[in-house]
């Protein structure tokens, strides 16, 4: 139960940011989304009678689009996909949050309102995380030495965490700092996934299609030898309508 409020704290606070620079900030609404989201996944309450998914692993979202089932703001505001209206952009939350995974955040892919939710009582950390990861893994003096091996733009080869525990070597990151923050890096981190989703849009005169894939990487059972391979977890796929039916004849009696 800790850890679930810790966990549902930490939503609300990616809420409150993911969207935080536009017009369409949903920070009013972070703590009742947060909120609805636990009792959804816990079956209670605003499940009504939508059935739970079934699933491989017990998983009680099957997809993302669930939200919408959730709280109908969700829908209203628009929370889970991105938006664009003339020169504005907005990023949907489905760029932020999985339901497939470990339970863990990698640390070399997290976005900044990710990392800045579970750091929110110091979340300049969550700049120097992303700061670490793509520097150069080089020397300031091996840097100058080597300048020549940089790339076009002059960025830097990367510098991806190869453990969880080299945040501590980011300065200001000290164990009282971890505890302000409730952040157990075993816990809540992680350098790699293992889970891997693909969304495919496409879009005709006629039609809209939508395709999503989720496959998970199967390690090897002897640790030293290499991975097995994928398994599909997911393949959704959705094909809409553009035109009303008497037009869209129309357009083929055309063709």
């Amino acid at each position: 139960d800790e850890r679930r409020n810790l966990w549902k704290k930490r939503l609300a606070e990616l809420i409150r940011r993911f969207r935080y620079d536009t017009k369409w900030d949903a920070s009013g609404l972070a703590d009742e989304l947060s909120e609805d989201i636990f009792r959804w996944m816990n079956g209670e309450g605003a499940r009504g009678d939508v059935p739970k998914p079934q699933t491989l692993d017990d998983r009680p979202m099957l997809v993302l689009d669930e939200l919408h089932l959730i709280n109908e703001k969700f829908e209203k505001e628009r929370v889970l996909v991105d938006i664009e209206e003339g020169e504005e952009f907005a990023l949907g939350i489905h760029r932020f949050v999985t339901i497939y995974g470990t339970g863990k955040i990698n640390l070399n892919t997290a976005p900044l309102p990710v990392l800045q939710a579970l750091f929110s009582a110091d979340e300049d950390i969550a700049e120097r995380i992303i700061e670490r990861r793509e520097g150069d893994s080089a020397t300031d003096e091996e840097a100058v030495e080597d300048e020549e091996t940089t790339d076009e733009e002059g960025m830097g080869t990367g510098n991806p965490f190869t453990d969880v525990n080299q945040v501590s070597e980011i300065d200001g990151v000290n164990l009282a700092l971890l505890n302000r923050n409730s952040v157990d890096l075993n816990q809540d981190f992680d350098v790699k996934s293992n889970f891997f989703s693909m969304r495919i849009k496409a879009k005709t005169r006629l039609t809209l299609r939508d395709e999503l894939i989720v496959v998970e990487r199967v390690p090897a059972s002897d640790p030293s030898q290499p991975m097995e391979g994928f398994r599909f977890l997911l393949h959704q796929e959705r094909t809409d309508a553009l035109v009303e039916e008497s037009k869209a004849q129309g357009a083929e009696d055309e063709l």
